[in-house]
């Protein structure tokens, strides 16, 4: 996507604008979608720790049921006041995945707004005024902020510390131990990624 937005116009093809909706439709439904996942994978989790709880696993008519919203609804019930079921409830309130959303909706479902040319002209007249500071945009945003920022929000609001994530995964411990799914020893999560929902 940005090396699409970096590239002058003289040097783009007939398929330039395709290429680049596309790639920033793909960018913004696949960035929506790891976090979608990541609440549903979220919920199945829950239900090998609690499996009095989470009820949508095993009913096959509800199951399309599990949505950000379920999951923290069920995490706040089954784990209240925890660090998990805090920031997942962060994240689904935040304004950069509500924006997240609707941008994904907008892409997805209705006519996307093109793409804008902003530019700064120097001289009397325009027809013979010279174009500099050219920038691609997307409804009033500069395409090189968009994606870093969008990037940068992403990466803020899967920010779950280890303490978070293994305070409920030590619940297993409590389970009983006559249960196949209860690990016998604390579940570890790697370092260098638990700081992550997505990766």
């Amino acid at each position: 996507m940005l090396a699409l937005a970096r590239q002058q116009r003289d040097d783009r093809g007939r398929d330039w604008h395709y290429a680049a909706q596309a790639a920033l439709f793909d960018f913004v439904v696949s960035l929506h979608s790891a976090f979608e996942s990541s609440f549903y994978g979220l919920y199945f989790v829950g239900a090998q720790i609690r499996p009095t709880g989470f009820a949508h696993v095993t009913d096959d008519d509800t199951r399309r049921s599990i949505n950000p919203k379920a999951v923290t609804t069920e995490y706040a019930k089954q784990w209240p006041g925890s660090g998990l079921a805090i920031e997942l409830a962060a994240v689904k309130d935040s304004s950069f995945y509500v924006e997240l959303a609707r941008t994904r909706n907008v892409l997805a479902h209705r006519i996307a707004p093109g793409f804008e040319h902003q530019v700064t002209l120097e001289g009397v007249a325009l027809e013979s005024a010279t174009e500099y500071d050219y920038a691609l945009a997307w409804r009033g945003e500069k395409v090189e902020a968009l994606v870093p920022r969008m990037l940068s929000g992403a990466e803020g609001m899967t920010g779950l510390s280890v303490d978070a994530g293994c305070g409920i995964l030590r619940e297993c411990q409590d389970v009983d131990t006559s249960r196949d799914s209860v690990p016998k020893e604390e579940p570890r999560l790697p370092r260098d990624g638990a700081r992550r929902l997505i990766g």
